[in-house]
């Protein structure tokens, strides 16, 4: 739950530089070489994505205090089973964990959302980590990139 608070803040990319050296000491690669298809054949999650799997967990078990596009302007949008977004101005409270929580759930495959709106938590943490095994996200900016193409 820690990862939860802190995997989205500059000290966390310390850490994955250091998870990205300790593969490479462990498999025997030169310190240029990519750690991504290691990440990627032996299904080893980068911290971006833990950091994606512990917070999707933590929404879909508190999914009744968000609310829905839908619920706050009535429209009938492609749009109106995302999470709303709160506005606010101050760049620290947006890069907190419930904006981050926020913004990436909207950017879930709908299969995957589906499952999160029916409560099927065990269902919804395997097609997740089906979802961010099939993929290997360095960064949240990957990963917001990636959905948005």
């Amino acid at each position: 739950m820690e990862l939860f608070f802190w995997g989205n803040s500059s000290c966390a990319q310390k850490v994955f530089l250091l998870q990205k050296k300790a593969m490479r000491i462990i498999f025997g690669m030169k310190n240029r070489e990519s750690c991504r298809p290691l990440f990627k054949n032996l299904n080893i999650l980068t911290l971006a994505k833990e950091y994606i799997c512990s917070l999707m967990c933590y929404v879909v078990d508190i999914l009744e205090i968000f609310e829905t596009n839908f619920s706050v302007h009535s429209l009938n949008t492609r749009n109106r089973n995302n999470l709303y977004i709160p506005v606010n101005s101050l760049k620290l409270s947006q890069k907190g964990s419930y904006f981050s929580a926020i913004q990436i759930y909207n950017r879930l495959p709908n299969h995957i959302k589906v499952l999160g709106n029916q409560r099927k938590c065990k269902f919804l943490k395997n097609s997740l980590k089906e979802f961010l095994g099939a993929h290997t996200f360095y960064s949240l900016d990957e990963y917001y990139e990636f959905n948005s193409t």
